[in-house]
């Protein structure tokens, strides 16, 4: 199967199991995490500016070990 027909394929699967807008199917390796502020930096790794963000949620690249993390001890 060419790679296309693949990509065919799971749009088709996803389509249908119609899932919402607000919860996105995520990438392998990815996590869905609330973000709090945002910071840019140049691309000499300088801090430009930062600002504070309303209630956002944003994909984050994670291994399977870090999106199992917690912020407290278990």
């Amino acid at each position: 199967m060419s790679w296309m027909a693949k990509l065919y394929e799971t749009y088709e699967a996803g389509m249908a199991l119609d899932l919402s807008d607000e919860e996105p199917l995520m990438p392998i390796s990815h996590t869905l995490q609330n973000a709090h502020i945002n910071i840019v930096i140049d691309g000499d790794g300088n801090f430009k500016r930062a600002s504070v963000l309303e209630k956002t949620q944003i994909v984050l690249p994670a291994t399977e070990k870090s999106a199992g993390r917690s912020s407290g001890e278990a």
